[in-house]
């Protein structure tokens, strides 16, 4: 998709946004160990929408209307080194199994899988709700052409993450709109293994007055969620923010939302270091759905994704950096 005008940023995910200072959070602990990721991989392909329907062109300039989706900012495009086997994404340090397990099988059996896979030396598991997020390309779904194409008969892929509120379910992302949402796991499911990534060193939110620093993606977020507006509306209001003396707010990609919905499937799915006003739950991403009358939302009564019409009154939270 051709765009007229985006903004780029390809720092690590331990590097300050406009000096946000979000580096020095990532080195709380003292240790050493090796960070989760690389860098948060951003989609890597460009799609636009005005509010009604998908646009060939991005808006060029920040004036426009729709400025500030999506597609108007590069953070960390993703590149891929294939091999026969495996697909390693240079910029998150993931390595992802190429092909995928096949029969479909229950969330225990994944794990088993995974665990059992001897694959160009072995080490691989179950990927997190997270870590599948960021292989998706949501300017052209499911993902990037070298993961091959989806079964669109076996679309739910399993995420190690149990739902604390009924430990009887586990999340998974569909391979058709690349939503998340808790299952039974004693359904059927494909998995894509993966390898890499480590651990935090310390705690991995620190909030700052009206931000909160996350150590995990190197991203500052709005502390309180204001109140709420339409798809275009929230664009405006993130890019006209000005707070801690900062004005680079943004209104952040789905990629970049659910990252702090908590997996837990608790209410509210959010770490206690946001303020949170619940008034439906639904928050709005810069990310169009291919339609382009949509916009994705995070439900961060359940922690789950979906879409809402960019006309819907929705809650936003703003983000900034890496």
């Amino acid at each position: 998709m051709t765009q007229a005008a985006t903004t780029t940023a390809t720092t690590g995910a331990g590097a300050s946004g406009g000096g946000s200072g979000v580096g020095g959070v990532g080195g709380m602990g003292g240790s050493a160990a090796p960070p989760p990721f690389l860098a948060w991989p951003d989609s890597l392909t460009v799609l636009c929408s005005d509010g009604k329907a998908i646009v060939k062109f991005c808006p060029g300039k920040p004036t426009d209307p729709a400025w500030g989706q999506d597609g108007n900012y590069l953070i960390n495009t993703p590149s891929y080194d294939a091999g026969a086997n495996t697909v390693k994404d240079t910029r998150s340090g993931l390595e992802w199994q190429r092909a995928v397990a096949a029969p479909p099988v229950d969330w225990g059996s994944a794990k088993a899988y995974c665990a059992g896979l001897s694959l160009d030396g072995g080490g691989w598991r179950v990927p997190s709700r997270d870590e599948l997020v960021s292989m998706m390309d949501y300017g052209k779904l499911p993902w990037p052409a070298v993961f091959g194409k989806p079964d669109i008969n076996q679309p739910y892929f399993w995420a190690s993450d149990t739902s604390a509120g009924d430990p009887k379910l586990a999340w998974t992302i569909d391979s058709i709109g690349a939503y998340a949402a808790p299952l039974d796991k004693t359904a059927a499911n494909t998995v894509r293994c993966v390898r890499g990534g480590g651990k935090l060193a310390g705690p991995r939110y620190a909030a700052d007055g009206d931000v909160v620093h996350d150590a995990l993606t190197g991203l500052t977020w709005q502390a309180q969620d204001p109140n709420g507006g339409t798809w275009l509306e929230m664009l405006a209001y993130c890019e006209n923010l000005d707070l801690q003396g900062f004005k680079d707010w943004r209104l952040p990609s789905v990629k970049e939302l659910i990252t702090i919905a908590d997996t837990a499937d608790k209410v509210p799915a959010i770490d206690p270091a946001f303020a949170y006003i619940y008034d439906g739950g639904l928050f709005y991403t810069s990310t169009p759905t291919p339609d382009g009358t949509n916009a994705y939302v995070v439900d961060f009564f359940q922690g789950a994704t979906t879409n809402a019409n960019t006309a819907d009154a929705n809650q936003v939270r703003c983000v900034r950096g890496p």
